[in-house]
C-alpha cells in the first residue's frame, strides 16, 4: 500500500483558549441610545483543538416569560495550521471594532477581523496583517531548545502587540496610530450634504484595529538583562505601553533556574521587570524591578482600572506589586514553615519485620511527610497575609476581573479565580495606597469560595457581569454574576418586585437549553452542587448562575468498536472513554442517529404521516403540553386515521377525514382547534371530527385570477402554517387560504400568486420582522422556488416581494437580494426540489434549506440589517454520508419538520438514504438515518406513553414509534449518548459474546491501610514508602482503580471489582485465549496493572484474567430480571522487578496466547486454565499462565498490535519492531522472531496494521501526533534484506493521539475509486476530543485528488495566511527523517471542494484535467468507505 487518505470526521470539542471583545460591532454603536448597558460586546472567540476557531455572540432570549443569556454561533472556520494562542486587539477608538490576533506554530502572527461585507473576506474573515518571525536567527537557533515558550499579549488600549518566543526574545508590533477617517473634519456643510446625497445607500461599516508595517525584535538578555522569561503582560494606566516580564534570572550559578530538589541551595529565583516601550525611537526605559520572588511563580497579570499594579501568581502565594510596594498573601500551609497537614499515625499499620530502629525511621518518615522546613520557604513569607485556611493550590489557576461590585468609597478590585480542581473563588483586593503601605496585619486580600466548575483552560470577561469559563476536560460555561443587597433578595418573594432567576443555572429544566453530552437527571443534581446560587459579600449578595454551556466530551482516553445490534454485524458504533474526574464517563458515538424503539407495527405502503391536535385532545395535558389526537396515515390510494390514546386505535370510519384520496398535507389552525386536510382535489376544514368547510381546486384557481381548466388541476404540494394553508397546483400556481378565527373554522379570505412556474414552497411565521418587514402588517413569509432555480420571498397575506435571487442551485456563498437581476435566466440542468424554512426558537435565527434535484443540500442563514441589506449566508454542512445521499433515490425526498422531539429541533429528509438535520443556536448538525433503510415519512408524536417522541414509516412496511433518552446530544459532529460515572474512565474494551463494555475506572474512596514494609531494605526507599503512605492517610482519601462491566444498551454499571491499594490499572483488553488443558477457546477480559512506589522502589505489576458470566440477583422484585452479567477472577499473575519495571502496560492476544508488554520485554504466555492438571509428587506445579516466548524491545514496549501471527511492538522512545510468531507445534520451535524495525527510532505510542486486499502495511503514531506509514519489502535494496522498515510517509494528525482502533471500510461495487476488495483502516482519537480516519487508497484516485488538493490550496485564499499543506507536515522531527506527507491526502482540504459553487467546481475540475462529476464520484467513494459507524 503506497497511498492513503486521512480526514478528521469528528470536530474537537475541547476549548483551549478564548478571547472576548467587540468583533461584529464597534463600541460606538454599542453606546448609542438604543443600546442598553447590558448590551455590551458579549462576543467571544473560542479555539477548539488546535485549529477550529468559533465566534459566539451572547444573546438575550425570552423563554417561558424569562430573559436568559444564550450562546449563538456566528461563524466557525477551520484554520490551515496550529494556533498556539489568540488575543483581542482592542480598537483604539470607539469607532473601531476589535480584531483577533493569532500566534501560529511557526512564530507567525496574524490579525483577522470579522468583515462579512468586505469583498476580500474569506469565510467572512479578512486577514489584515501577517508577520512571520520564522527566519530570524534567534528563532532558528532556539528552535530545538526545551524552553520553547510562546506567549502573545496585546496592550489594553490597542497600541501594541508583544509576542514572546523561546523565552529570551520578544517581537513588538505596533498598531496604526490613528483612524484617519475620524481625524478629518469637514466643516463645509454644503459639501457634506452633497456627499451624503451622492453616496449610495449602504451600511456604514467601521474597520477593526490593525498592525503597522514596522516590527521590532529585541533580545531580552541584551536589552533588559533578563532571561528565562515565564510570562509577560501589559500594565494599565500609562501613556505608553508598559510591558512587564516575569523571569527566572540566570546571572549566577546560585541564582539560576531551580526546582524543588534544589530549594535548600537556591529558592527565590524569580523576578519582575517592567519597561516602557517607545516604538518610534526604539527606547525601553525601565520603570519597575522586583527580585527574590518565589521560584514557582508562573503568571503575571495587570490589574485593570489600577495604574501600574500587577499580580504575580505562585503555587502558594499571590503577590501584589507596583514600583513602590510589594504585598503578598499565602493561600495554603505550604507558604509557611511547619506541618502542612496532620498525619493520622494511629490509622496506619505498625511496621513489622524490623528492629526498633526501623520502626522509629518509618514513624519519623510518616510524621514528616508534610513537614515544610524553613530553608525552603520563600522570603516573601515575612510580609505575607495568612490565608492558609483556604487551602488553595494556585498552580495553573485562571483569573478574570469583575465590574459588577460597588466599592463604597474604597478602592477594590474583584475577580473570579478558577482553580485547577474546578473551584471558583471570589478575590477582593484593596488597591488604595494606604492599604498597600499598611502593616502586614492589614487584610489586603479577601477570598470566598463561590462554587465549582470544570477544570478551566481559559477564562474571559464578556461584560461587566458575564464570564466565560472554557475547559478542556468538561463543558465550557457562561456565568452571570449579579450583585444585589441582601434585603432585596429576601424581599424578592413579592410578586411586584423583580427577583433573581435562581433556576437559571439549572439549564436542564429548560427544554431549549443545549445539553451537555449525555447529561440527565444525575447531572441536574451535580450542577446544583457545582454552582452556588447566592453568596454574601460585604453586605451585598453575589448571585452566580449558569446561563448556557458549550458541550464538550472531554479528552477521549480510549475507544473500542461495539456492536449495537446483534442481528446486524455491520451495525457498529464507537464506545469511548471520555472526560476526566467528576466529568468522566462512557460515550457511544455514531454517525447514525440512535433512539429507543417503543412500538413496531406492520403497515405497508405508507407514503405520508402526520400527527395533529384536536379540540377534544386539548383536555388531556401532560406537564402543560397537549397530547396529539390523531395520526394521519396516507398510502398510495387512500388515507387511514389512528387515534393516539394510550394505544393506537384505527378510527378511519368514525371520523370525517377524507379517506378515499391520499393526504398531501395536514395541520392545525386557530391554535390547534381546527384541522386542515389537503388532498389532491381540495382542502377540508374540520372542527374536531365534524366537517366545517370543503374547498375545491376550482375555488382556489378562481382566487388567483389565472385562466385555466380547473377540471384538470390537482394539488401537488401544500403547507399548513396557522392561519394559512398554501397549496401548489399542478400548473405551478400558488393558492392561499386564510382561516378566520371568528367564522368557526371557515375560510374567510382567498389569495394566490399568479405564476405558473413554482416548483416548491414553504411558509414560516414572521415574528421578528425578517427582511426589513418590521413595520408591515403581514405576519408570515412564503419562500418559493421556480423551475429556473430562482428564489422569491413574499410576505403574507399581501404577497409583497421582500427578497429575490436567481440561480440558487449554484450554491453561492451568499445570496443577495436581486444579486443577479442583470443576468439572463437560463434553464439549469438541476433545480430546487424541496425548500424548508425554520426559526430557531431561542435565537430567532431564520434558516433556509434547499434540496437540489441531484441530492445536494444547501443550508442558508439570514444575515444583514435594514441599512446594509439582507442576504442569505451559506453554512458549511460536511458529513461523509451526506455526499453519498446525493445519488438517485427511489423514495421521494421530502424535508419534514421535527419540533420539540426530545428537546431537539430541525427537519428530516426522507429517501433511500435518509438523514436528519438539527438546528440550534447557530449550529447545523447532520446525522445519518441509513440504519433503518429507506424512510418514506416521519412526524413528531406526543402521548401518554411516548413523551415528545416521533413516528416514522419505512419502505419495507413498518411503522416505528420511538423517542430519545435524556443522555443523547445533538450538538456534536456525531450522534452522542453519554453516561457520566463521576470518575475517570482510563481504558475501555468490549466483549462481543456478551455485549458488555469493560472499563478501567479510577475514583476517590476512603483511605485503605497499606501493607507495612518489612525491615532490612534500603533506608531511603523505606522512607519514600512510608511518606507516600502517610500522604494518602493525611488526605483520608485515595484514588482507587476499578474494573467495571457496563451495559452497552443502558450504560449502567453491572459489576465492579476494586483493585488493591496503590494498584494502578494500565491496560484492559478482551482477548481470546486457548485453554491448553482442554483445548477450548475462551473470551477473557485481561487487565494489566502496576504498583509504582517511585524511582527508589521496584515497581510491581499484575495480570488479572476475568471471565464474564451471568450471575443471580438476590432479593429481586417481581417482574424484574433475576440475572445479570458479572465476572469472576480466574487467573492472576504477579510480576516483580522485571527489567524496565514490572508494570504491565499493554495486554493483547496472539493465536490463542496472551501477549503482554512489561517494561522492556514483550512476553508470550499460554493459559493452562483456571485449574491446571496436577503434577506428580516432587515436580513443580503447572502455573495458570506459563511463559512460552519473549522479545526484548529497545527501551519500553508501549503498544502492541497483532494480525494472524504477526506482531507490531511500538517502543515509546525507539521506534517500531515487526515480529513473527513461529509455532511448530512443539516446545522446541516457539519463538517471537524479529523481522524488521525502524532505523529512525521515533517515539512511538500507538501501532496498528493497515490492510489493502492482500497488502499489509504498518502504521505508527508518535508522541507528537505524527502518523508514520511503513512498508516491509525485503526485495527493496534500501531495506537491507528486510531488516529495515521503509518509511513511506509522515503525516500530522492534528493533535496528540490517545487511541487507535482498526475498522473495515465499507466498499461499493459500483464505485470506480474503491473496489470490493478487503480494506481495513484505522480510527484515531485525540486528547482534544476529535476523531480521524485513515484508509488505504488506490493510485488512480489518489493522483486525481492530489491534483485537486494542490489546486485548492494554491487558488483559495487561506484565513490568517496559514498553509494547510504545512499544517500536515510532521512536527518535532529532525531534518531528513521522512518528513514527506505527499502520499497521504488531507481530507479537510479536499472536502472544501464542496464549499464551492457549481460554477467554481467546474472551473477547478477543468484545471486538473477532470470533470466535476468525476471528482464528485471520487469523493462519494471516500464517503462510502468512511460510513463505518
Amino acid at each position: 500500500m503506497s497511498y492513503a487518505y486521512y480526514k478528521e470526521v469528528f470536530e474537537p470539542t475541547c476549548v483551549r483558549a478564548c478571547a472576548s471583545g467587540a468583533f461584529t460591532r464597534c463600541r460606538k454603536d454599542l453606546g448609542t441610545s438604543s443600546a442598553t448597558a447590558a448590551d455590551s460586546a458579549r462576543e467571544v472567540f473560542v479555539l477548539k483543538g488546535n485549529n477550529i476557531l468559533e465566534l459566539y455572540q451572547v444573546v438575550e432570549c425570552e423563554l417561558k416569560g424569562k430573559k436568559k443569556l444564550k450562546f449563538n454561533l456566528v461563524r466557525t472556520v477551520t484554520m490551515g495550521g496550529i494556533v498556539n494562542a489568540i488575543e483581542t486587539l482592542r480598537g483604539r477608538t470607539k469607532s473601531q471594532r476589535d480584531a483577533l490576533v493569532l500566534l501560529s506554530e511557526s512564530a507567525q502572527v496574524s490579525v483577522i477581523e470579522y468583515a462579512p461585507e468586505a469583498p476580500d473576506a474569506v469565510e467572512d474573515f479578512r486577514t489584515t496583517s501577517l508577520h512571520s518571525f520564522a527566519d530570524y536567527d534567534a528563532v532558528t537557533l532556539a528552535r530545538n531548545e526545551s524552553r520553547a515558550r510562546k506567549k502573545l499579549r496585546c496592550d489594553p488600549q490597542g497600541r501594541l502587540c508583544a509576542m514572546m518566543f523561546y523565552s529570551d526574545f520578544v517581537a513588538l508590533i505596533p498598531t496604526r496610530e490613528h483612524n484617519l477617517d475620524e481625524l478629518l473634519q469637514i466643516t463645509d456643510a454644503v459639501e457634506v450634504k452633497k456627499e451624503e446625497d451622492s453616496a449610495p445607500k449602504r451600511q456604514k461599516t467601521s474597520g477593526a484595529n490593525r498592525f503597522h508595517k514596522g516590527t521590532d525584535v529585541i533580545s531580552l538578555l541584551e536589552v533588559c538583562k533578563v532571561s528565562y522569561v515565564k510570562d509577560i503582560c501589559f500594565l494599565h494606566g500609562y501613556n505608553e505601553p508598559v510591558l512587564c516580564l516575569l523571569h527566572e534570572s540566570s546571572s549566577s550559578v546560585s541564582k539560576g533556574p531551580t526546582w524543588p530538589g534544589r530549594l535548600r541551595e537556591c529558592k527565590d529565583t524569580c523576578g519582575i521587570k517592567a519597561f516602557s516601550i517607545n516604538t518610534t525611537h526604539r527606547r525601553y526605559p525601565k520603570l519597575m524591578e522586583k527580585v527574590n520572588l518565589p521560584y514557582d511563580a508562573f503568571a503575571v497579570q495587570g490589574m485593570p482600572g489600577v495604574g501600574g499594579k500587577c499580580l504575580v501568581m505562585c503555587s502558594d502565594y499571590i503577590l501584589l506589586l507596583d514600583h513602590r510596594t510589594m504585598n503578598a498573601v499565602a493561600v495554603n500551609k505550604f507558604g509557611f514553615s511547619g506541618f502542612a497537614k496532620e498525619i493520622p499515625l494511629d490509622r496506619m499499620a505498625e511496621p513489622t519485620g524490623g528492629d526498633a530502629m526501623h520502626t522509629a525511621n518509618v514513624n519519623q518518615a510518616r510524621k514528616n511527610a508534610y513537614l515544610v522546613i524553613p530553608e525552603v520557604v520563600p522570603q516573601i513569607q515575612k510580609i505575607a497575609q495568612n490565608e492558609t485556611a483556604m487551602g488553595m493550590d494556585l498552580a495553573g489557576c485562571k483569573l478574570a476581573w469583575l465590574e459588577c461590585f460597588k466599592n463604597d468609597g474604597v478602592n477594590k478590585a474583584h475577580g473570579i479565580m478558577a482553580l485547577q480542581n474546578g473551584q471558583l473563588v471570589l478575590v477582593t483586593i484593596k488597591t488604595d495606597a494606604m492599604s498597600m503601605r499598611g502593616s502586614s496585619s492589614s487584610k489586603l486580600f479577601d477570598f470566598k469560595v463561590c462554587g465549582s466548575s470544570s477544570m478551566p483552560s481559559c477564562v474571559s470577561t464578556l461584560s461587566e457581569n458575564v464570564l466565560f469559563l472554557g475547559s478542556q476536560l468538561g463543558s465550557s460555561v457562561l456565568l452571570r454574576c449579579r450583585m444585589a443587597s441582601s434585603k432585596s433578595i429576601k424581599s424578592s418573594s413579592s410578586p411586584n418586585e423583580e427577583a433573581l432567576p435562581e433556576d437559571e443555572g439549572n439549564v436542564e429544566n429548560d427544554s431549549s437549553a443545549p445539553r451537555n453530552d449525555g447529561e440527565g437527571d444525575d447531572d441536574n443534581e451535580l450542577e446544583k452542587e457545582l454552582f452556588a446560587s447566592e453568596m454574601d459579600v460585604d453586605l451585598d449578595t453575589l448571585s452566580l448562575t449558569v446561563c448556557d454551556r458549550l458541550s464538550n466530551l472531554g479528552p477521549i482516553q480510549d475507544m473500542v468498536n461495539i456492536n449495537t445490534n446483534p442481528k446486524k454485524k455491520e451495525d457498529i458504533a464507537l464506545a469511548a472513554a471520555v472526560g476526566y474526574g467528576k466529568h468522566g464517563g462512557v460515550a457511544i458515538l455514531s454517525q447514525n442517529w440512535r433512539y429507543e424503539s417503543l412500538l413496531k407495527i406492520d403497515l405497508a405502503d405508507i407514503k405520508f404521516l402526520r400527527t395533529v391536535y384536536s379540540e377534544e385532545g386539548d383536555a388531556k395535558k401532560s406537564q402543560g403540553s397537549a397530547y396529539h389526537a390523531y395520526l394521519v396515515l396516507s398510502t398510495s390510494e387512500s388515507t387511514m386515521i389512528l387515534e393516539t390514546k394510550e394505544e393506537l386505535e384505527l378510527v378511519t370510519e368514525k371520523v370525517n377525514f377524507v379517506t378515499e384520496h391520499p393526504t398531501i398535507c395536514v395541520g392545525n389552525l386557530k391554535a390547534r382547534e381546527r384541522i386542515a386536510q389537503v388532498y389532491k382535489k381540495g382542502v377540508r376544514i374540520m372542527v374536531g371530527t365534524k366537517v366545517a368547510q370543503d374547498i375545491s381546486c376550482k375555488e382556489i384557481l378562481s382566487s388567483t385570477k389565472l385562466e385555466g381548466d380547473p377540471s384538470d388541476l390537482e394539488i401537488k404540494d401544500a403547507c399548513v402554517c396557522d392561519p394559512y394553508v398554501l397549496v401548489l397546483l399542478s400548473n405551478g400556481t400558488l393558492g392561499m387560504l386564510r382561516g378566520d378565527g371568528n367564522s368557526k373554522g371557515k375560510v374567510a379570505e382567498f389569495g394566490g400568486k399568479s405564476r405558473g412556474d413554482i416548483s416548491c414552497m414553504n411558509v414560516v411565521k414572521n415574528g421578528c420582522g425578517y427582511f426589513g418587514t418590521q413595520d408591515s402588517s403581514d405576519t408570515h413569509l412564503c419562500f418559493m422556488c421556480d423551475n429556473l432555480a430562482g428564489l422569491e420571498v413574499v410576505s403574507l397575506p399581501s404577497f409583497t416581494t421582500v427578497f429575490k435571487s436567481t440561480s440558487v442551485y449554484q450554491g453561492y456563498a451568499k445570496l443577495s437580494n436581486a444579486n443577479e437581476a442583470g443576468m439572463e435566466a437560463t434553464s439549469p440542468s438541476v433545480s430546487v426540489s424541496q425548500i424548508h424554512c425554520q426559526i430557531d426558537r431561542l435565537t430567532r435565527d431564520l434558516w433556509v434549506s434547499l434540496m437540489i434535484s441531484d441530492g445536494f443540500l444547501y443550508v442558508y442563514k439570514l444575515d444583514g440589517n435594514p441599512v446594509g441589506g439582507h442576504h442569505l449566508t451559506r453554512v458549511s454542512v460536511l458529513n461523509e454520508f451526506l455526499l453519498n445521499s446525493g445519488s438517485p433515490s427511489n423514495v421521494t425526498r421530502r424535508m419534514m419538520r421535527l419540533e420539540n422531539v426530545g428537546k431537539h429541533n430541525g427537519y428530516f429528509v426522507t429517501g433511500d438514504k435518509p438523514f436528519v438535520v438539527f438546528l440550534s443556536q447557530g449550529q447545523v448538525r447532520v446525522y445519518s438515518a441509513f440504519r433503518d433503510g429507506p424512510i418514506t415519512s416521519i412526524t413528531p408524536f406526543h402521548n401518554v406513553n411516548c413523551n415528545h417522541g416521533f413516528v416514522f414509516a419505512t419502505e419495507s412496511g413498518q411503522l416505528n414509534v420511538c423517542n430519545f433518552n435524556d443522555r443523547v446530544s445533538s450538538t456534536l459532529s456525531w450522534w452522542a449518548e453519554v453516561k457520566t460515572v463521576g470518575a475517570t474512565v482510563h481504558k475501555i474494551t468490549y466483549s462481543a459474546e456478551t455485549g458488555v463494555i469493560a472499563a478501567l475506572v479510577s475514583k476517590g474512596i476512603p483511605y485503605r491501610k497499606r501493607k507495612p514494609e518489612e525491615g532490612g531494605g534500603d533506608a531511603h526507599a523505606t522512607n519514600v514508602y512510608a511518606a507516600q503512605e502517610a500522604a494518602v492517610a493525611a488526605r483520608d482519601k485515595e484514588e482507587a482503580f476499578e474494573v467495571q462491566l457496563i451495559s452497552a444498551e443502558t450504560l449502567e454499571v453491572l459489576w465492579s471489582h476494586t483493585l488493591g491499594p496503590a494498584e494502578v490499572g494500565m491496560s484492559i483488553s478482551s482477548v481470546y485465549v486457548k485453554n491448553q488443558t482442554d483445548q477450548s477457546v475462551s473470551s477473557i477480559i485481561a487487565v494489566g496493572t502496576a504498583t509504582p512506589r517511585g524511582e527508589d522502589y521496584p515497581c510491581r505489576g499484575n495480570v488479572h484474567l476475568f471471565k464474564i458470566e451471568k450471575q443471580d440477583i438476590p432479593n429481586v422484585e417481581l417482574g424484574q430480571p433475576s440475572v445479570k452479567w458479572g465476572a469472576s477472577l480466574v487467573t492472576s499473575k504477579d510480576f516483580r522487578g522485571s527489567p524496565g519495571g514490572g508494570g504491565v502496560h499493554v495486554v493483547t492476544c496472539l493465536d490463542g496466547y496472551l501477549l503482554v508488554g512489561i517494561g522492556i520485554k514483550v512476553l508470550l504466555f499460554k493459559w493452562n486454565g483456571q485449574y491446571p492438571p496436577e503434577t506428580p509428587p516432587g515436580y513443580p506445579k503447572i502455573p495458570q499462565l506459563e511463559q512460552c516466548g519473549f522479545f526484548d524491545s529497545t527501551l519500553f514496549a508501549s503498544s502492541l498490535a497483532t494480525v494472524k501471527k504477526f506482531v507490531l511492538s511500538g517502543d515509546s522512545m525507539r521506534g517500531i519492531h515487526f515480529l513473527r510468531w513461529l509455532d511448530a507445534g512443539n516446545d522446541s520451535r516457539k519463538v517471537l522472531q524479529l523481522l524488521s524495525h525502524d532505523y529512525d527510532k521515533p517515539p512511538i505510542h500507538h501501532v496498528q496494521f493497515l490492510i489493502d486486499g492482500s497488502t499489509l502495511a504498518i502504521m505508527g503514531v508518535d508522541m507528537h501526533g505524527n502518523i508514520r506509514m511503513y512498508a516491509f519489502d525485503p526485495k527493496d535494496p534500501d531495506s537491507l534484506k528486510g531488516k529495515k522498515l521503509l518509511s513511506r510517509a509522515v503525516f500530522y494528525s492534528g493533535g496528540r493521539v490517545s487511541g487507535v482502533t482498526r475498522m473495515t471500510a465499507k466498499a461499493s461495487s459500483n464505485s470506480p475509486a474503491m473496489t470490493v476488495s478487503h480494506r481495513i483502516g484505522v480510527c484515531l482519537s485525540t486528547y482534544d476530543a476529535s476523531l480521524g480516519m485513515l484508509f488505504p487508497l488506490d493510485e488512480t484516485t489518489f493522483k486525481r485528488l492530489r491534483s485537486l488538493q494542490d489546486r485548492l490550496v494554491s487558488s483559495m485564499v487561506q484565513v490568517a495566511g496559514l498553509n494547510p499543506l504545512r499544517f500536515r507536515h510532521a512536527k518535532n522531527v529532525e531534518a531528513g527523517r521522512g518528513q514527506s506527507s505527499d502520499k497521504v491526502l488531507d481530507g479537510q482540504t479536499i472536502w472544501k471542494f464542496l464549499h464551492l459553487s457549481i460554477e467554481e467546481q467546474n472551473k477547478v475540475a477543468k484545471l486538473i484535467g477532470s470533470r466535476r462529476e468525476t471528482v464528485l464520484n471520487s469523493l462519494r467513494s471516500l464517503a462510502v468507505g468512511m460510513g463505518v459507524y
